[in-house]
């Protein structure tokens, strides 16, 4: 029970508890009094009083600040403005209400505090249906557009941004009649009216969807059990469990989970009394943000066809869903259709709302748009992939090595294929083999770069350049005509095909020599004799021999290739010479070896008789 009885207070929630302020007594005197319930420790607190007594009072809390505006002391309606801090424990007074006013309503909105209709007036009390905006950053006032029917002892509460009053009496007439305001139009709207005519009960807003109201009812002084519950995203009411008292005027406010109604004018047992009761109303709607969002895509996955996308969440209530296609395009519900004009990959994001403005909650994902196959295939005419090994590929389009791609190969491990589904671009690619080792090489040693168009077969052969090869000795070389001459020592690095584990895969090597700079058309070049002799970091080296067939002095060099196979269209020689050629530079006669070639001639003794 609070500390005083009585009814027309202010009640208000701030930051873990609820305020009780001012109120008529039970004689019939406006009272000062500011009391504080704690929540958690289930606890009052005298606070410091108002600087005027008055009833007909409400409150709104704003940043730490409580206000309330006018009210009534039996013979006088006030336009004062009232400010309490909740943590200097001090009031102060702001700048006048337009207007006296009491048994209106004040709602806070968007950091402003609104004062609805109420009993008043300049000269003669009249009811109102004018809105008062006030700006606690400017301390001033300004109007807003009028009710559409003027009311006092009505109920309102700030949901989704908007303002939904309900109920109310005209000075003739209690009305079950609601409305919305919309502060962005300035204007009114005619919403669900109340199950009955309804004033003078205590009200709150939980969960930014619903108005909650109890006690008060079909006339100015009845008091009942009843309540109210109105649904703002469903624009219907319903009612509430009964309460154990028969109330009006008290007046009530949420701390986001339960409903506390407290004090006003109580009938026991056939008699009104002042009321220092406090219920509270447990297990009202909560509003969680939606779960487990998902949505799948049904239909032909091509531009120009249309797509219906089913959103699922899990969550109590009934679930807002708004969707964005990622090509501008945007839709509302929970089943909707979309169809793209190009191809291309999408990224669509569901907006889901749970009840009473849980959430937003978001969820997307990545759809292609105009997918097509493609089959790569690996044709190995060097025969480097051994039976039993495997081919992958890996590129821009799967992440690479982390999600290499397995390929099929045929019963000789000559040729591998997969078929991919891609959307028509541009890519990245390498092919690799699986030893049974674990050890991966490249069957590419430079990303391949296709565009890809239409979908079809995409054939790729063997393509991996050295990046370097260096005649290593001699720098001279003496042979004899129809000898082999050597050994020459060379080396070649070609990146993931040579490495310390042993002589690269596929790799042909030549020795050539010749007395021309077109060491390419003329010189001779044999590939007969070559022989893999260790490592040098991860460079492999090789000794080979040359066979000249006539005297002279010639240069010779030696070349590389790793795509040589019949028909690879990369199939290319890469030459080195002393001086070590690496990718960019060009091989140099000039740096080639010496080769000096002799004709030994034979002599026989005289013998003579």
């Amino acid at each position: 029970a609070s500390p005083k009885g009585a009814r027309y207070s202010a009640v208000v929630y701030d930051n873990g508890y609820l305020y009780q302020i001012g109120g008529e007594n039970p004689v019939g005197t406006a009272i000062s009094d500011t009391f504080r319930y704690s929540i958690a420790a289930n606890t009052w607190a005298t606070m410091t009083g108002m600087i005027t007594r008055a009833w007909g009072i409400d409150a709104v809390a704003i940043d730490g600040n409580i206000y309330v505006a006018g009210g009534y002391n039996g013979s006088t309606y006030f336009n004062h403005l009232q400010v309490y801090s909740t943590t200097a424990n001090i009031w102060t007074s702001a700048a006048p209400m337009p207007v006296p006013l009491a048994y209106y309503q004040a709602v806070g909105l968007n950091g402003k505090l609104y004062i609805l209709g109420g009993l008043g007036g300049l000269v003669t009390p009249a009811v109102s249906n004018a809105v008062y905006v006030y700006d606690p950053a400017t301390d001033s006032w300004s109007t807003a557009a009028p009710m559409s029917v003027p009311r006092y002892y009505a109920h309102a509460g700030a949901i989704g941004g908007q303002i939904v009053v309900a109920g109310g009496y005209t000075g003739t007439t209690v009305i079950a009649a609601s409305e919305v305001y919309s502060p962005a139009a300035n204007s009114w709207s005619p919403v669900a009216p109340m199950p009955v005519a309804w004033v003078q009960g205590g009200d709150a807003v939980i969960g930014d969807r619903y108005l909650l109201i109890s006690g008060g009812y079909s006339t100015t002084l009845t008091a009942s059990i009843y309540g109210a519950i109105y649904d703002a995203q469903t624009n219907t009411w319903a009612m509430l469990p009964d309460r154990t008292s028969l109330r009006y005027g008290a007046e009530a406010d949420s701390d986001g989970a339960d409903f506390y109604l407290i004090a006003g004018r109580e009938s026991v047992n056939a008699v009104f009394v002042m009321s220092n009761r406090n219920e509270v109303l447990t297990g009202c709607p909560v509003c969680e943000p939606p779960t487990n969002l998902d949505f799948t895509v049904s239909g032909d996955l091509q531009p120009g066809q249309t797509l219906t996308f089913t959103g699922t969440a899990q969550g109590t209530g009934p679930l807002t869903y708004e969707w964005a296609f990622g090509d501008g395009g945007t839709a509302t519900g929970q089943n909707v259709t979309h169809s793209y004009v190009t191809a291309g990959q999408y990224t669509v994001v569901m907006t889901v709302t749970g009840p009473c403005g849980g959430g937003p909650v978001t969820y997307s994902q990545a759809i292609d748009i105009g997918v097509q196959s493609f089959t790569f295939t690996y044709h190995d005419l060097e025969d480097v992939v051994l039976v039993g090994e495997q081919v992958y590929i890996a590129g821009t389009f799967n992440g690479w090595n982390a999600n290499a791609t397995s390929l099929s190969g045929d019963a000789g491990a000559s040729t591998f294929s997969v078929t991919l589904q891609l959307l028509p671009g541009s890519y990245e690619y390498k092919y690799i083999v699986k030893s049974g080792g674990d050890q991966w090489d490249w069957l590419n040693t430079d990303n391949r770069a296709r565009t890809l168009t239409v979908g079809g077969v995409v054939d790729d052969y063997r393509n991996v350049v050295p990046g370097y090869q260096h005649i290593m000795s001699p720098a001279v070389l003496t042979g004899t005509v129809g000898h082999a001459a050597g050994p020459i020592t060379s080396e070649v690095y070609i990146n993931n095909v040579t490495n310390p584990n042993g002589a690269g895969r596929g790799i042909r090597l030549e020795t050539g020599y010749g007395n021309t700079p077109a060491y390419t058309q003329t010189w001779t070049w044999q590939g007969d004799v070559m022989t893999y002799v260790g490592q040098n970091g991860n460079n492999d080296i090789y000794q080979s021999f040359v066979t000249p067939m006539a005297t002279g002095v010639y240069s010779f060099a030696v070349r590389y290739n790793g795509n040589w196979g019949a028909g690879n269209p990369n199939s290319t020689w890469w030459y080195g010479d002393l001086r070590g050629v690496f990718p960019g530079q060009d091989f140099t006669v000039t740096e080639a070896g010496v080769l000096h070639v002799i004709n030994v001639k034979l002599y026989l003794p005289l013998i003579r008789r």
